[in-house]
């Protein structure tokens, strides 16, 4: 006779046990593919985090780099367009105004300016008191001009004081007809290398690699529909041709080449009306390929390197002084 137990402590066998049982109690990890899985997940959402993340950092870096080429832009044709504006002109013969223009590192026809002007932002000077002028471009270090690294493409403005001005620059010959700004004062006396426009304490805007400047006269022609014909300082004399250096004294003298070596021998009379600046501003990473010579190997010339990796800016400033 088969005998039943009835021991409260007996307890049934693995193959008694309820299925449910069984596998609750036999999964007590992840399987390998559970965690596969979850690797995968988690490393899709870091990749994700990582790829945003880099995206902002490029276009905040990218905001950053157009707000300071802006900054920098705004500051120079400012400053020229209140000194131009009120550029002093008269007729009796001395030279008032000469532009030149030549070679700054990569760029051609880089306008150099030397003019007269009610310069308004030294305190040292009364108020109305002339004062010579003068506006270019360098590449070299803005800090240690003396240095060969680390240079940079800027705009310098020199502002000669009102009574240096006066005792030096207005006088014969440096002032006399026939003269001019550049070869007998700036290049002279003041100098257009490290002592004179291009000290450090003249640094006006940073990574300008390329200052234009065409300027517009009116000599009294008139078109066949009876409109002023504006004629620009220029080979062509519209906006597409080459620069031309020139003098400003009892009337417009125009040389044959950009930088003046030719000498001055047309004789305009006429006034000058407006000049259109053009400007281009380099940004930090382009500064830097610059100041290492690495953009010379992308194969690219020099006006598509501007393109990619500069701002250009333009402005006309109209220039309201008339010969007295």
């Amino acid at each position: 006779m088969t005998t039943l137990s009835l021991d409260n402590d007996s307890q049934p066998t693995a193959s008694e046990q309820p299925v449910e049982q069984r596998t609750m109690r036999s999964r007590q990890g992840f399987t390998l593919v559970e965690i596969m899985a979850a690797t995968g997940i988690m490393v899709a959402v870091i990749l994700l985090v990582l790829g945003l993340t880099t995206n902002v950092l490029n276009t905040w870096n990218f905001s950053s780099d157009q707000l300071a080429q802006n900054y920098e832009a705004r500051i120079a044709l400012d400053f020229i367009n209140q000194d131009m504006e009120a550029a002093y002109f008269n007729s009796k013969g001395m030279v008032w105004m000469q532009a030149v223009y030549g070679t700054v590192g990569n760029s051609d026809d880089q306008a150099r300016l030397f003019f007269f002007s009610p310069v308004t932002d030294r305190d040292s000077d009364v108020a109305g008191d002339y004062c010579a002028v003068a506006y270019a471009t360098e590449y070299q270090n803005p800090f240690n001009p003396t240095s060969t690294d680390r240079r940079r493409y800027g705009l310098y403005r020199r502002v000669v004081d009102a009574e240096t001005t006066f005792n030096d620059v207005m006088t014969v010959p440096n002032f006399a007809a026939g003269g001019t700004l550049y070869d007998n004062y700036w290049e002279g006396n003041m100098g257009t290398g490290i002592t004179g426009v291009f000290a450090k304490d003249n640094y006006l805007s940073a990574n300008v690699a390329d200052f234009k400047v065409i300027f517009w006269y009116d000599d009294g022609t008139r078109n066949a529909d009876g409109t002023k014909d504006i004629k620009a300082i220029t080979s062509n004399e519209g906006a597409t041709g080459n620069p031309l250096a020139f003098v400003v004294a009892d009337r417009i003298y125009i040389s044959d080449s950009g930088d003046g070596t030719s000498g001055y021998n047309d004789a305009v009379d006429g006034h000058l009306v407006y000049a259109d600046i053009t400007m281009t501003v380099l940004g930090d990473e382009g500064a830097n390929m610059v100041g290492n010579d690495s953009w010379d190997d992308m194969g690219i010339t020099w006006e598509q390197f501007l393109k990619m990796y500069g701002q250009t800016f333009t402005r006309r400033v109209y220039i309201m002084s008339n010969p007295l």
